[in-house]
């Protein structure tokens, strides 16, 4: 501003006016740097704002992340610990199941050991009343021969030895396991039998020989053998099976023996024993020429008891092969289907007498203790004997 002397009024009004042009210069030039700036902040400010929407963004879209995170890790943690709980409660109840079973198993050894003793008792009081019945029964069998004069005559020494079998029952018949079955010989069915005894081996030519010497026996229809033009009155063979005599001849033996032939159940049992259902009279496997004298082996007859291997559970010998042998009993195809389980005797007539035990000409299956041959009782043959019984 120019500094002047006091000026007039018109001077001192120009002069303000000039002032109030600079002023107002002065104040549009600030407003314009007012605006500048004002533009330049709102700059800013957006350019600020658009950084913070910028990193909300991405803070939020971290925070989604760690949030996607922390529940997949939560699922997963509460898959782990319901995993960790099923195995642990399956191991429970594992134990459970194993202490469990660990009791069932020694109670039941304890109840088992316990009616093993029970049964040990019965048993061992059962076999001895069996033993005392048995021995009675023997005596009772000796007494009543001897009551009844019964004729003994000095038979050598197979005449003496007869097998005492027990009163008891039996299974007789053929079993399941035996593959070679005939009809006649079904069904399997349990037969119950009085004590008797039985010879321990066949009837030979010379204890049939003294039979005839008395009178009261008839000579064999034949003397000879398969094999041997002289058999029956040699003397080398007085210790072998007689043959070529009928069942009336047989039984007329026996008879004068103080005896009578054996039933056909009596047989069976003497072959088999009462224990099992054994195939052959030592068991069930196939005969040998050890066992029992069939097809193959002597090609004739073979002394009496030559096979001991083969005797029956009461050792009696030569049940299986050797010779046919006459029982008391008329052949029936059917009788076991209606047959009395105590004590049978076969049907009350009939064609043919029952044979058994097979010969020595004829394959082993004929050997089997439950197969019933069958003959003519007046016919006589080179592979049929007998033996008594009481």
């Amino acid at each position: 501003m120019t500094q002047t002397s006091p000026d007039s009024p018109v001077q001192q009004i120009q002069a303000a006016l000039r002032d109030v042009a600079e002023a107002e210069q002065q104040r549009g030039a600030a407003e314009t740097a007012a605006v500048a700036q004002r533009e330049s902040a709102g700059t800013a400010v957006a350019a600020n704002a658009q950084r913070a929407q910028n990193i909300f963004k991405n803070a939020e879209s971290t925070t989604e992340n760690r949030l996607q995170d922390v529940y997949v890790a939560q699922k997963r943690l509460r898959t782990t610990i319901n995993t960790v709980l099923a195995i642990a409660v399956c191991g429970v109840l594992l134990a459970v199941v194993v202490i469990t079973n660990k009791i069932t198993t020694e109670q039941r050894a304890i109840e088992a050991t316990r009616q093993a003793q029970q049964t040990a008792t019965q048993q061992a009081a059962q076999a001895q009343q069996t033993a005392t019945q048995q021995a009675a029964q023997a005596q009772q069998i000796a007494t009543q021969q001897v009551a009844k004069g019964t004729q003994v005559a000095a038979f050598d020494k197979y005449e003496h030895q007869m097998a005492f079998v027990p009163a008891s029952s039996f299974q007789m018949g053929c079993s399941s396991a035996d593959t070679n079955c005939s009809s006649d010989e079904k069904p399997l069915h349990t037969v119950t039998l009085d004590a008797y005894q039985i010879d321990t081996y066949e009837v030979t030519n010379g204890q049939y020989a003294q039979c005839v010497a008395t009178g009261k026996c008839t000579p064999p229809a034949n003397k000879t053998s398969t094999g041997r033009s002289s058999y029956y009155d040699a003397a080398g063979f007085t210790e072998y099976p007689v043959i070529y005599v009928n069942w009336a001849q047989a039984g007329a033996f026996c008879a004068w023996a103080g005896e009578r032939l054996p039933t056909e159940a009596e047989w069976e049992k003497a072959a088999r024993g009462a224990t099992d259902t054994r195939i052959y009279p030592w068991g069930d496997s196939n005969p040998s020429c050890s066992l029992a004298n069939t097809y193959g082996c002597s090609k004739d007859t073979d002394k009496v008891g030559n096979h001991p291997q083969g005797a029956s559970p009461y050792g009696v010998q030569d049940m299986a092969g050797n010779v046919w042998e006459w029982t008391s009993d008329w052949y029936g195809d059917s009788y076991y289907q209606s047959s009395p389980d105590h004590n049978p005797t076969g049907p009350t007539g009939g064609s043919y007498r029952v044979l058994r035990g097979g010969s020595w000409n004829l394959v082993s299956r004929f050997a089997r203790v439950s197969d019933r041959g069958r003959y003519v009782p007046d016919l006589t043959s080179d592979d049929i004997g007998f033996r008594c019984a009481r």
